[in-house]
């Protein structure tokens, strides 16, 4: 019984060649997942860049309209949009373009010389920022409301932009709605 090797030779053979199967199985599936995993590094892309002008990210007014407070703490730059009214002595009125009013506040020194008419337009420049009491309560402070009315009215905002740049463009024809002709 010690020492008997009878038939032992024949299962050490078989064993022998499962084996090197089974590694070579191992290798080739090792080989083929760090390829696919290389080219899956080769196919990763680099993020677009907005295309930017001035200090801010532009924006068409439509992203903008879908989720302004998507937009919160970043600089971004509207073109063309519509100047509805004046908000005291440093803000504006704009209209998305679902008909909501959007507020603009432009600084003292930004306010210096530029002309901001109803029905006009302008290109903004700034940082969208959240509305609170505090900010409401800085503005007034600072001389920003020409009442109370204008801080009732500013209340009503949510969120506003914080204008680094105005750029005031000329009044909108009093046709631009369209009379059909």
């Amino acid at each position: 019984m010690f020492g008997s090797r009878k038939g032992a030779s024949g299962a050490g053979t078989l064993l022998m060649i499962v084996a090197f199967l089974g590694i070579g199985g191992f290798m080739y599936w090792l080989n083929q997942t760090a390829v696919s995993a290389a080219s899956a590094v080769v196919v990763e892309e680099e993020p677009e860049e907005e295309p930017t002008s001035g200090d801010g990210a532009v924006v068409t007014i439509g992203d903008f309209t879908a989720n302004p407070a998507g937009y919160e703490g970043q600089s971004i730059r509207l073109q063309g949009i519509e100047i509805v009214s004046k908000l005291g002595n440093h803000a504006f009125w704009t209209k998305l373009t679902n008909d909501q009013p959007y507020l603009v506040r432009v600084g003292p020194t930004l306010m210096e010389g530029l002309e901001l008419t109803s029905g006009g337009t302008a290109t903004v420049t700034g940082t969208v920022r959240m509305m609170s009491d505090s900010v409401l309560d800085a503005w007034q402070a600072g001389g920003s409301f020409a009442n109370d009315v204008n801080r009732i009215e500013a209340e009503f905002a949510e969120s506003y932009i914080d204008a680094t740049r105005v750029t005031a463009g000329a009044a909108a024809p009093a046709d631009a709605a369209g009379s059909g002709s």
